[in-house]
């Protein structure tokens, strides 16, 4: 196996791994640690938008169902897949999905690492997108409106196509399956954590993405906006504010644990921002004191 080169990789991450590994070098003494905090200027990667781009409504009448089966340490395991009709090799399929309005983001360059975790293997870069879009989209306000409901509503017929799939095969999730009397009673007490609900009771579509890749390369999602000559130029924002506007790739991910089985949505690789909202500066800084000159 190559070394791995960490020159690229987020402080927060390197700091996070060789803490990890201090202490358990240390047995747990670890106390601190010198580490070269030098702002060193970003590489950008040599990537070009993707040339095939499949919106989710032009692929659902191509989509199928298909169990894929594998082995861990000896052991099966099949999970059901969205995938292409007639694709032999169960590759999951990707989609993109219409521009919605951003209700909460990590997609910085540490993503939800420090906020909810502070383990590099557990940390995601998450996204939520409901359909309701701002004012500032204008004409084609409604339009996109409706195709961010219809998003919504592809995501649950796939996600529940795939648990009904499921339960009828003989060697998917078998334990879990015959504690339920049909496939209904299955379908129905599915908890797809690609939907979720708020307290208001509006759906939203919720994805995430592992911080590193797995063998522990960044793994940030690459950013483009729409030029005036309508070609996409790749842009790095430090963050994603809520109420932005965004078209993501998505693909599903079935997932069957003890006390829950659904589908779960995984962001993809590639992201278009439609619309960030301006921030407004505070007009005083937080002590109330004014400004004024004077010489040092």
């Amino acid at each position: 196996m190559s070394k791995r080169d960490i020159s690229t990789v987020s402080f927060a991450s390197k700091r996070a791994q060789i803490i990890k590994k201090a202490k358990s070098d240390d047995k747990g003494k670890y106390v601190g640690t010198k580490l070269d905090t030098t702002e060193k200027e970003p590489v950008k990667d040599e990537v070009e938008f993707p040339k095939v781009v499949k919106r989710f409504h032009e692929l659902d009448d191509q989509l199928d169902v298909g169990i894929y089966s594998r082995k861990r340490k000896g052991v099966s395991f099949s999970d059901p897949k969205i995938i292409l009709k007639g694709d032999g090799k169960k590759r999951n399929v990707t989609v993109w999905l219409p521009p919605m309005k951003v209700k909460y983001a990590s997609l910085g360059e540490n993503g939800n690492l420090g906020r909810f975790t502070d383990d590099v293997n557990r940390a995601r870069f998450t996204v939520q997108l409901e359909s309701d879009v701002p004012e500032e989209m204008g004409e084609v306000r409604k339009s996109m409106e409706k195709a961010g409901d219809d998003a919504i509503d592809f995501i649950k017929k796939w996600s529940n196509q795939a648990m009904e799939i499921a339960f009828h095969d003989e060697s998917t999730w078998t334990d879990k399956c015959k504690r339920y009397d049909d496939d209904q009673a299955f379908v129905k007490d599915a908890k797809h954590s690609v939907i979720k609900t708020d307290n208001e009771d509006i759906e939203n579509i919720s994805l995430t993405r592992r911080l590193e890749g797995w063998q522990g390369e960044p793994n940030r999602p690459y950013f483009w906006k729409l030029s005036e000559d309508n070609t996409y130029e790749r842009i790095e924002p430090k963050y994603i504010t809520s109420g932005s506007v965004l078209s993501v790739q998505m693909t599903f991910r079935a997932f069957n644990m003890p006390d829950r089985h659904g589908m779960a949505g995984d962001l993809g690789q590639h992201i278009i921002v439609v619309y960030m909202p301006k921030r407004n500066k505070p007009k005083t800084n937080p002590l109330d004191i004014p400004y004024i000159p004077f010489d040092e």
